[in-house]
């Protein structure tokens, strides 16, 4: 195996083999491909194409962008696809290939879609001028089109190109692989394919950010400087720095920035109709990316535009870049691309499906299902005002050990532990005086919901289990200590003994039978649980909090003055 520099945080073999490998992967993952790792291209023709004498669509470009662009081979979009190395274009020889062996399969003719990019523009541009002069060997001659795709609207003025190599070809690209691919699936003439396609690219726009550059592999060093505090605008595909930088920002007020441009760009204004795509460029979270998508709606429909398709994925990267583009297309006047974006594809990238344009009919209902009724026994006046003194001095004693909670789970978790019990106290005084106190039963699972809610997590579902089980058999303390401890167990695979919480609810019944039998006044001592249970690793190994800790086991020293009622709490953290 080679040998890795072990600042490449990269999974390969070899920076120099790494594409040829990821194309063995691709083939290994879709055998409906026919895919040579060698000269890095991929095809896809149906029996279906091949009777209908179908117009193959070929595109490609640098590798780097995955899944662009074998990701968008199949019926309903590429035919074929020709990679080069990274950000490199592929070289004219194998353009030249790709385009031979679609005409081989398909007799409509081939239209090359190429990304403009000089490298791209050069070497595709080659191949088409060879395919149409050399025909297809001697027996028949094909007929090959080209369209140069460029949106990216990062260096225009006031939506004019005054570049001298024009726009780049970013993830728009994308509304022309679809539509071309649709409409030759349809049977639609070469010509006219072409024709549609510079219409595509007239009428959309793209513009991106980056947070975090991207580094090639074999490399740690990324290939532009941006501190923590910055974004980048203009970002393009081939880990190149953008137009201008400035402060980091939320994603409201990256969705405005991203949409300035393009409105300005294509231009867009009120009661236009748009599709968009919000492209991840590379290891920007699923989260960020429907945040984001979410924004772009809101804001292009604040402007009285109307948004028709939004796709949303990782589909054009640029490597390991942290960073986002938004692709506006524009159909007002070309109301049929709808459809054809709609109409099935095998690509196995491409992000829409019958949920990107099926309207759901039904609504989610907000429904409060964790509705309490009154029952169970009845305290009196005197014991409710108790009860509600203890859940008091319980939470007055959570909140002033937070941080000390929060030190003891920094050594064995993620350090929130004071913090989400704090949640929890603060939650149960802001409703204290609507609990039903005088209802034990009630207010017990009262009490489990508000856990479950404000706690979150395996933390909210642990103590709205004990809770809610310890309910069930109020007044009963023995019973209900017992039932909560296991109703919790039930859901769980940690056992007493296991470190986890379930030791200290042990000893913390043990010592309440105690004080039920002997009616007098106990206490546990932090000590004593710091030596029980025996001293183990917990089994599972994990951070689930069912077993790293996270258990707090409040006492109540039963005292004559319950005006100092907060005094007779112990907290603790199971060690």
């Amino acid at each position: 195996m080679s040998q890795l520099n072990s600042s490449c945080r990269k999974l390969i073999n070899s920076a120099n083999s790494c594409v040829e490998d990821a194309f063995i992967g691709i083939k290994s993952a879709y055998p409906g491909l026919s895919v040579n790792p060698e000269i890095k291209i991929a095809m896809r023709c149906s029996e279906l194409q091949k009777k209908r004498n179908c117009v193959g669509i070929v595109s490609g470009g640098g590798s780097g962008h995955e899944p662009f662009s074998a990701g968008f081979v199949g019926r309903g979009m590429l035919s074929a696809i020709v990679a080069g190395s990274i950000f490199t274009s592929p070289p004219a020889s194998t353009c030249l290939t790709a385009i031979h062996n679609v005409a081989e399969h398909f007799k409509g003719g081939v239209l090359v879609l190429i990304p403009n990019y000089t490298g791209d523009v050069l070497n595709f541009g080659q191949a088409v001028e060879v395919a149409k002069d050399m025909g297809h060997n001697v027996r028949s001659i094909y007929s090959v089109e080209s369209v140069i795709v460029g949106e990216d609207c990062a260096l225009l003025e006031k939506g004019i190109d005054n570049s001298v190599t024009g726009r780049r070809g970013l993830c728009g690209q994308l509304f022309c692989f679809k539509i071309a691919g649709a409409l030759a699936d349809s049977g639609t003439k070469l010509e006219e394919i072409a024709k549609e396609c510079h219409k595509v690219v007239s009428s959309m726009a793209t513009f991106g950010l980056c947070s975090a550059p991207c580094t090639l592999p074999g490399s740690s060093t990324p290939l532009f400087k941006l501190s923590p505090d910055q974004i980048e605008l203009g970002v393009g595909i081939h880990g190149e720095a953008g137009v201008q930088k400035q402060p980091f920002c939320s994603a409201s007020q990256a969705a405005g920035i991203l949409l300035d441009k393009i409105i300005e760009s294509i231009p867009l204004k009120h009661a236009d109709k748009v599709c968009a795509i919000v492209n991840n460029l590379g290891s920007t979270t699923t989260l960020e990316c429907h945040i984001l998508a979410g924004e772009l709606k809101k804001q292009l429909e604040s402007r009285g535009i109307i948004v028709q398709r939004i796709y949303v994925g990782t589909l054009v990267t640029s490597l390991d870049m942290a960073g986002i583009q938004f692709s506006i297309l524009k159909t007002n006047e070309n109301p049929h691309w709808i459809n054809l974006l709609d109409s099935e594809t095998e690509a196995a990238a491409w992000p829409g499906s019958l949920l990107s344009y099926e309207q759901s009919s039904v609504n989610v209902q907000d429904t409060n299902l964790l509705t309490t009724e009154l029952t169970g026994p009845t305290l009196e006046e005197k014991h409710a005002k108790l009860l509600k003194q203890c859940l008091r001095g319980v939470c007055q004693r959570l909140i002033e050990a937070e941080e000390r909670l929060n030190q003891l789970d920094s050594g064995c978790g993620d350090g929130d532990c004071g913090t989400t019990f704090r949640q929890l106290a603060d939650a149960i005084l802001k409703n204290l005086d609507t609990l039903a106190v005088r209802r034990p039963v009630t207010c017990f699972v009262e009490l489990a919901n508000i856990a479950s809610l404000t706690m979150g997590g395996t933390s909210g579902a642990i103590y709205s289990l004990l809770l809610r089980g310890a309910s069930r058999h109020l007044l009963d303390w023995e019973k209900a200590w017992t039932e909560a401890v296991n109703t919790v167990t039930k859901y769980s695979r940690a056992k007493i003994g296991y470190r986890t919480m379930f030791g200290s609810q042990s000893l913390a019944r043990e010592y309440l039978v105690t004080v039920l039998t002997a009616f007098r006044p106990s206490f546990l001592p932090v000590e004593e649980v710091s030596r029980r249970p025996p001293k183990q690793e917990a089994v599972d190994g994990s951070r689930s909090t069912l077993i790293v800790n996270e258990a707090m086991l409040c006492q109540f020293n039963e005292t004559r003055d319950w005006s100092s009622h907060s005094k007779g709490v112990q907290i603790f953290k199971n060690r």
